[in-house]
């Protein structure tokens, strides 16, 4: 069997398959050079090193000011 490895946060999406840390338009604009990274598991990509950390942060400490989370990775 040949292991998907796709980033888990590149998903099929009501607008098509895209990075859901991303909305589409923006993913529009910026899926050529992305894309790469959403098909190699997300090693290196700009966007993850951003949510990753923040999510981490949200999990330990509770969710607070959601809108402090979107700011954040825009």
């Amino acid at each position: 069997m040949v292991e998907n490895s796709s980033c888990p946060y590149y998903c099929e999406t009501r607008d098509g398959r895209r990075c859901i840390f991303l909305s589409p338009e923006e993913w529009r604009i910026r899926h050529e050079k992305l894309l790469n990274y959403c098909r190699n598991g997300g090693k290196g990509c700009c966007i993850l090193a951003r949510v990753l950390p923040l999510l981490d942060s949200f999990r330990r400490y509770g969710a607070g000011n959601q809108n402090t989370l979107v700011e954040s990775i825009c």
